[in-house]
Parts: C-alpha cells; sequence; structure tokens
C-alpha cells in the first residue's frame, strides 16, 4: 500500500497530466475554415453556355443585315410601269397595299403571300406599305419575317402623289382604307379589287382562275399553232406529189 506521500504525489501526477491533456485540447487552434469554393468559371469560360446567347445575337445580326436601308417610295407612273411590265411577262399582279398598323393587314398577310408564292411564277405578290419613315423598319422587319422583301415597296408620302394613286389605279377603291388589293389579269387590265376586306380564299380563288385562264388561253394558243403547223407541212406534201 502506497504510503501517504507516494499517493499525493501520484494523485498529483495524475492531476497535473489531466489539466495538460484537456489545456492541449482546449488551446488547440481551432480548424481552419474551409476555403472558399471559387465560382465555377463555365457561365463566362465555357462555350456550350455562351453558345445560345451567342447564336441569338448571330442571328439577330444577320436579320438586320438582311433588311435594305429603306423601302423604294412608288408614285402612280411607277406602280402603272410595273403593271405594264407584269403583263409583258406573262403574270397575273397583285398589289396588296398594308400597313404595319393596320390589323386586317397583319392578319391577312402570312396566309394570303403564302398562298400566292403557292402558285408560282405565274403570279407576281407586290407589296405597297403606307406607314410613315419612321415604322419601315417595323415595316421591313414584318416582310423579312414572312419573306416578302422582294417587289416591297412604300407608298408617296406626299397627299397629292397618293390621291393620284387611288383615282388612278382604282375603280371601286375611292380613297387611301387598308387593306387594299388589286388584281391584274396577264393583260394588265384590273379584274378584282378587294377593298377592306380581310378573308383570304376568295382574293386566292380570283387569282387561281385568272392564272388558270390563261394557262388554258396559253394551250389553246399552242393547240392552234400546232394545227397551223400540220396544215402547212400537209400542203407543202401535196405540192411536191404535184
Amino acid at each position: 500500500m502506497l504510503n501517504r506521500p507516494m499517493r499525493c504525489l501520484t494523485l498529483l501526477t495524475m492531476t497535473c497530466a489531466l489539466v495538460l491533456v484537456g489545456c492541449d485540447r482546449g488551446e488547440l487552434p481551432d480548424a481552419p475554415p474551409p476555403e472558399p469554393i471559387a465560382e465555377p468559371e463555365a457561365a463566362t469560360a465555357s462555350p456550350t453556355a455562351d453558345a445560345p446567347a451567342d447564336e441569338t445575337d448571330d442571328a439577330d445580326e444577320a436579320d438586320e443585315r438582311k433588311l435594305p436601308e429603306s423601302l423604294p417610295e412608288v408614285e402612280l407612273a411607277d406602280l402603272e410601269a410595273l403593271i405594264t411590265e407584269t403583263a409583258e411577262r406573262g403574270q397575273v399582279l397583285v398589289i396588296d397595299f398594308w400597313a404595319t398598323w393596320c390589323v386586317p393587314c397583319v392578319v391577312m398577310f402570312p396566309e394570303l403571300h403564302s398562298g400566292l408564292k403557292a402558285m408560282g411564277d405565274a403570279v407576281r405578290p407586290v407589296t405597297v406599305t403606307l406607314d410613315e419613315p419612321a415604322d419601315e423598319v417595323k415595316a421591313m422587319e414584318f416582310l423579312a419575317e414572312h419573306d416578302a422583301l422582294t417587289d416591297a415597296y412604300a407608298l408617296v408620302r406626299t397627299s397629292e402623289g397618293q390621291i393620284a394613286v387611288v383615282a388612278g389605279l382604282g375603280e371601286r377603291w375611292t380613297d387611301l382604307v387598308v387593306p387594299a388589293i388589286l388584281v391584274y389579269d396577264r393583260d394588265g387590265n384590273l379584274a378584282g379589287e378587294f377593298i377592306d376586306d380581310s378573308r383570304v380564299p376568295p382574293i386566292l380563288e380570283r387569282v387561281q382562275a385568272l392564272a388558270a385562264a390563261d394557262d388554258e388561253a396559253d394551250d389553246a394558243d399552242d393547240a392552234d399553232d400546232a394545227d397551223d403547223a400540220d396544215e402547212t407541212d400537209e400542203a407543202q406534201a401535196r405540192a411536191h406529189q404535184h
């Protein structure tokens, strides 16, 4: 059995050891906070992340590059020359007077012009916008969206010029109301007026009928020419026999 001094010494040694162990744990420096996780750089460096935005920007720029600086302005003499030129080509002409501020014009435009294009080279669609210069870019963007920048014009901006167009081209079109669709046959004659009416099927039916009638007339002319050639050949053959 340990004597008192030795027991006290032992107890003192153990106590000191416990105190040292506790202090060590208590005085250990706190674990350093975790290093902040770096933000992923994919948002700025990843080509995949950037591609959609870049492609969109490129597409927008491409669309802007496709737009002309402005639409050619036409007055009565220009439109009369266009009618004559189209007749010389042997085409049915459809002139669509419209504007971006005209709701029926905008609503009917896609159906009308897709239907006219489906008829092929027999038909020549032309658009004439009544938009003011401040809205011309908006008009061109709309035309580009519907692949209708070919044969696209702006109506002369003077009141006198506009009155002359209405008086010179229309029969029922007596004021500058839109939509106004004027249809000319292959001889350049006014063959249909669709004024302030957004119904597309009657327009397409009229244009199709004119195109078909002209095709039938061409076929008849070709047949007549063939008959004349046959008669000439027969006459020459009889002459040789004699």
